[in-house]
């Protein structure tokens, strides 16, 4: 749980990261586009990671949930 815990933490701050990248109006300059298509890509790729991992966490909170409760 801890581990999923910090593996959700580590990606946040990544997407922060990249989306403080992915402000900088610069980026959106024709010259850039390569650049902000990979940055896009970065993207979407921690996000999907993110509903990964968030998804294991609510499964594993359910689990812990119901072991405390007694069911089987």
């Amino acid at each position: 749980m801890q581990k999923l815990e910090r593996c959700i933490e580590e990606s946040e701050q990544s997407l922060l990261v990249l989306q403080g990248r992915l402000a900088d109006g610069q980026l959106y300059e024709q010259s850039n586009s390569e650049e902000l298509a990979q940055l896009l890509r970065e993207e979407g790729a921690i996000k999907l990671e993110l509903a990964v991992l968030e998804s294991q966490w609510i499964a594993e909170q359910e689990k812990l949930e119901s072991m405390e409760a007694g069911e089987p």
